[in-house]
């Protein structure tokens, strides 16, 4: 939060528009966080919405650093999930990875069978982050909380890949309030 709002300074004194713009994102990324908190599942079409405004402020922050991939298939995907997965899975790889504008972070999000797959290069920074698994293990707890389904991680040489089960059924609302990000 305190990374954004010193963006958001600069803006104000580089280019009023886009410190506009920036701040309706924002507003719109912490009004999700508070609105979902005590949900167990989102629609996916909400969570996709809810990453699309957190992405373009990773997009200003970042500076061309960061390229995301999100496949129409999984636009159109029926189903949920935890809420703030896939936000907790981008913050992670850019935890863990060196990027930059030359080298770029690659994420892409798609849909394979039933599972929404989160996969990005694997660019790991020269000085080792001490890594507690907190976001990988509440992903695992929450999927276990709701599911007989894992969460499944694999790892190569050159690519991080997690895919989240998609749920179905679930007794949550319909929340379609996110599709104007």
């Amino acid at each position: 939060m305190f990374n954004n709002f010193s963006i958001l300074s600069e803006l104000i004194m580089e280019d009023r528009l886009l410190a506009s713009k920036f701040l309706d994102k924002l507003s719109k990324v912490y009004r999700y966080v508070i609105q979902n908190f005590n949900r167990d599942t989102i629609p996916i079409g909400g969570e996709l919405a809810f990453l699309n405004a957190y992405f373009y402020l990773m997009e200003i922050r970042y500076e061309g650093a960061l390229i995301i991939t999100i496949t129409p298939e999984l636009s159109k995907a029926q189903g949920e999930i935890p809420p703030l997965t896939l936000q907790l899975l981008v913050e992670n790889a850019l935890k863990h990875n060196s990027f930059s504008e030359e080298r770029p972070l690659m994420m892409s999000f798609s849909v394979e069978e039933d599972y929404i797959v989160v996969s990005n290069t694997l660019q790991p920074i020269a000085r080792q982050v001490i890594s507690t698994g907190i976001g990988q293990r509440n992903i695992m707890a929450r999927y276990a909380l709701l599911s007989a389904r894992k969460p499944i991680v694999e790892q190569t040489d050159e690519v991080y890949t997690v895919r989240l089960p998609i749920l179905h059924n679930m007794q949550n609302e319909p929340n379609n309030e996110y599709s104007d990000y």
